[in-house]
């Protein structure tokens, strides 16, 4: 099944979404095509421009269209595709809801997704050559696992033959299951697809004590600490069933909190020497995209304290 949206993904303009700390280190220093870190309002080195420049010299301009002009063809043919997947009930459908502002069924009660469903999103490219241009952003919402033993074996044949067309699968964990046997067992059948998937952590403000920061929209210290031992035992035992290291990225899809660095984190993990490269046009989040004017001097000063702590 297909769906459309035309929406872009990653603005969610009522919600606040507050990155972590390193998130918003990031707002502070910038790294310029050399490597070389530099303090925001600092003078910088456009070696971007540079090139660049370089290039449009070097390069006919005739010619630099008709490249730019074939990028965007292949890319409205072939888009990059994201495939969300996982044992039944982690808050799949919610996170894609929330990341990409659709408006998937969910149920807190009984699975919804009983088919893999494709949505379309429109975006705008950011890259220099075809920026302003209009592309496309395929998102695959698949059926939870663990549902029903019945539904097992054909839920397993459907990923097989829907991962294969993916660049990225990410794979949602709920932070308060412990429990992760089904998770690691399901990732040994999928063994073909292992170097493209990346592990979200969804849930994390419904951790103990519960006493979530809703103001600020912050994980409290309590449950901070409490996240990172999860994030570190998750991690642990999923890289030992996948044979490499594995990175976790916590989030709320809920709360729509850590979706910039769980974006960041999908898109960096696309491998190296095939598709990689697709998702250079719409790499567009930033880390201050979600923080309301009137609370941004307040959450900088207690992300500072929490950095200096």
């Amino acid at each position: 099944m297909r769906i459309s949206s035309g929406l872009t993904p990653g603005y969610p303009h009522h919600h606040s979404e507050l990155g972590t700390k390193a998130q918003h280190s990031t707002c502070i220093d910038n790294i310029d095509n050399e490597g070389a870190m530099t303090h925001r309002g600092s003078k910088q080195k456009n070696s971007r421009g540079i090139v660049n420049a370089t290039i449009e010299a070097a390069v006919p301009l005739e010619a630099t269209k008709q490249v730019s002009s074939a990028m965007v063809a292949y890319l409205r043919h072939h888009p990059p595709t994201i495939g969300v997947i996982g044992a039944s009930g982690t808050g799949k459908s919610s996170t894609i809801n929330a990341m990409f502002k659709t408006n998937l069924p969910i149920s807190h009660a009984v699975a919804c997704t009983k088919e893999f469903l494709n949505v379309d999103l429109n975006v705008t490219a950011t890259s220099a050559s075809i920026a302003g241009d209009s592309l496309k952003l395929c998102v695959v919402d698949a059926p939870g696992l663990g549902e029903d033993l019945a539904r097992d074996p054909d839920y397993l044949d459907m990923y097989q033959t829907h991962l294969s067309r993916c660049d990225i699968v990410l794979w949602v964990m709920a932070a308060r299951q412990r429990a992760i046997a089904l998770d690691q067992g399901y990732l040994q059948l999928l063994a073909d697809h292992h170097e493209k998937i990346v592990f979200g952590l969804n849930q994390i403000d419904l951790i103990d004590p519960m006493n979530w920061n809703c103001r600020l929209n912050l994980p409290s210290d309590d449950q901070e600490k409490i996240i990172t031992e999860i994030a570190q035992d998750r991690s642990a035992k999923i890289s030992a069933t996948l044979g490499r290291p594995v990175e976790m990225h916590p989030y709320s899809a809920g709360n729509l909190y850590g979706l910039q660095e769980l974006f960041s984190g999908m898109i960096a993990s696309c491998p190296d020497g095939k598709r990689a490269w697709i998702f250079d046009p719409i790499k567009s989040f930033g880390p201050f995209d979600f923080i309301p004017e009137g609370v941004r001097g307040q959450v900088l000063e207690q992300i500072d304290a929490r950095t200096d702590d």
